[in-house]
């Protein structure tokens, strides 16, 4: 059986309450993307054959995008907002990222306030790390609802469960 879309999640610390670890939904998520990248360089030497390159892999980068809709009542859940994106983004945070998938044993959707850890839900991560919030774009189209796309850039390594 193929994993639907809906049942992956961004999770992050933004928001969560002072002293304590906790990951909350990015609140009103259409489409998440997660990327991952290996830069190469070239180590060809004149003895290798010209019509094949010889690489090797320099570094590596990681980026999570996430579109959600900005709602007109923000939900008292906890769940990180538009705004609270916003102010870690100008206050260059870094923030703790969760990308995870849920379900329960019979592959059966979780809805509404299960996305939060912590409600006697668990989550299985599928890659967490440390990000910075690089772009941060508001969509205000007309006759549709208002939008955002926010780019969190790897910093440092990705853990992949």
């Amino acid at each position: 059986m193929a994993i639907k879309g809906k049942l992956l999640m961004v999770n992050s610390t933004i928001g969560h309450k002072s002293g304590v670890r906790e990951f909350r939904t990015i609140a009103y998520a259409t489409d998440h993307t997660l990327d991952l990248s290996s830069s190469l360089d070239s180590v060809a030497t004149k003895d290798d054959n010209e019509l094949y390159k010889n690489q090797e892999i320099t570094s590596q980068d990681w980026s999570v995008k996430t579109e959600n809709l900005i709602a007109a009542d923000p939900d008292d859940e906890g769940m990180p907002t538009y705004t609270q994106l916003l102010e870690a983004m100008k206050s260059q945070t870094q923030v703790e990222l969760y990308f995870s998938y849920l379900a329960d044993a019979a592959g059966a959707e979780r809805t509404g306030t299960d996305w939060i850890t912590g409600n006697g839900v668990t989550a299985t991560p599928m890659a967490t790390g440390y990000a910075y919030i690089t772009s941060l774009e508001l969509n205000a189209e007309n006759k549709t609802n208002v939008s955002y796309t926010a780019t969190f850039q790897g910093a440092g390594a990705i853990k992949i469960s």
